[in-house]
């Protein structure tokens, strides 16, 4: 697992101490290198670098790339039950070194494949459901806003709503907020 854990940010303030501020977690990503393998037959991998290319999204018919069920085995930790259980899409395929055979054709490919947990338009659903059917909305924090009370008055018109605000972000303190910061708000109920 490359990310997924902790999503701490530090703040950094002229002249004091900096602030430590919880931003949510990223999705979780997965790096696995892999070897596709024929060099002893001496056949070509070429379809089989195809479909990996088709299922990175380089070339797919749809409108977004297909999703993967991934059979971890202990891979992503257990605590990730959501990683378990959901989809993934393949975020970054970097090729490594290849080995050819007399026709020019690989038979021997290394790849590094970045998987990226996958949620769907049903999960988004839901979250929009969970906050009152009216989905969330971004705002972008100004330099005159002075806290979340603040913003929960000006988008919510009530300066008491900042809570639902910090619950959405993960923010403890109302006024650990900094000016350009992407925060998540309800939509008006």
């Amino acid at each position: 697992m490359i990310d997924g854990y902790a999503g701490w940010e530090v703040i950094d303030r002229p002249k004091r101490r900096a602030l430590t501020y919880w931003k949510g977690s990223n999705p979780v990503r997965l790096q696995v290198p892999i070897l596709i393998d024929n060099f002893i037959e001496g056949t070509t991998i070429e379809p089989k670098c195809r479909m990996l290319e088709k299922m990175a999204g380089l070339t797919h018919d749809g409108d977004q790339p297909p999703t993967i069920q991934i059979h971890s085995n202990g891979v992503v930790p257990h605590d990730y039950e959501e990683a378990n259980q959901n989809k993934w899409v393949i975020e970054t395929l970097d090729w490594g070194d290849a080995i050819r055979n007399h026709a020019g054709n690989r038979v021997r490919q290394a790849a590094t494949i970045t998987f990226l947990l996958y949620t769907d338009a049903t999960s988004l659903k839901r979250l929009g459901q969970r906050l009152g059917g009216g989905g969330i909305k971004l705002y972008v924090v100004k330099t005159s806003d002075k806290s979340l009370r603040t913003i929960a008055k000006k988008q919510l018109g009530d300066s008491k709503k900042w809570r639902e605000i910090a619950s959405l972000n993960g923010i403890r303190d109302p006024k650990a907020i900094f000016a350009g910061q992407r925060l998540r708000i309800p939509k008006k109920k």
